[in-house]
């Protein structure tokens, strides 16, 4: 066992790779797809838009795993871009919800169209099962990460 430990590629690396490589290919399809945005502001608008209007810019942060000024840059050029707004809480006027606006829901119906076509792709060869089995690893190791941090 031991000879076999030192064989392996520590998980980290190996995630590291594989993030790496479909961040790549994303990407360069989404550029192929006419989508000049990129991965960080379509998961913000993707995400705004999945939550109907009901995040904050702290959520966001969190989500994203970004300091709230790195995600603060994202949500700026959205805003100049017309894609979304910012809109300030009724009862307490420091938090603002973010609100994707009707330019912003096309380009995500693009992007999802896209990322339909490019999740085929990153999946080429590979079973239900073995996705499966992958999820479950991926989730087991997600939730122990967070148990020690």
């Amino acid at each position: 066992m031991n000879n076999m430990k030192k064989q392996m590629v520590p998980l980290e690396m190996v995630i590291g790779l594989m993030m790496r490589a479909a961040v790549k290919s994303v990407k360069r399809q989404l550029h192929e797809a006419g989508i000049p945005y990129t991965v960080d502001q379509l998961t913000l608008l993707h995400a705004i838009h999945f939550k109907n209007g009901e995040l904050i810019q702290q959520d966001m942060a969190d989500f994203m795993g970004k300091d709230k000024s790195a995600v603060l840059r994202i949500i700026d050029s959205l805003e100049k871009d017309g894609l979304l707004v910012r809109v300030v809480d009724g009862h307490d006027r420091r938090k603002k919800t973010l609100v994707i606006t009707g330019k912003g829901k096309q380009v995500v119906d693009h992007f999802v169209k896209a990322e339909y076509s490019i999740w085929d792709k990153l999946q080429k060869g590979v079973t239900k099962e073995e996705l499966d089995i992958f999820q479950q690893v991926i989730r087991k190791i997600q939730l122990n990460a967070e148990q020690w941090s």
